[in-house]
């Protein structure tokens, strides 16, 4: 994550930085505070990276439950 893109006097060159991450194959986001719709797609990657899909539930929750036991009463005493 590169922070402050807009500066003119970078400390680290744009293309020194896609490269390094293209050698080390990770993902590089050049983002600034003042633009915040440059931190969207940062966050997105990471909403995807960390929560992944559901998978199918192996338990069958179409089977229905005979009526007796699934059937409980909650008394209340006023």
């Amino acid at each position: 994550l590169g922070n402050m893109r807009d500066l003119s006097n970078r400390r680290v060159d744009s293309d020194f930085a896609y490269s390094w991450a293209a050698r080390e194959r990770v993902k590089l986001f050049e983002v600034s505070a003042k633009d915040r719709n440059t931190l969207v797609d940062f966050v997105q990657y990471l909403g995807q990276r960390h929560f992944h899909p559901i998978k199918e539930s192996k338990f069958s929750l179409s089977k229905k439950l005979k009526a007796e036991k699934s059937n409980p009463a909650i008394l209340m005493d006023f």
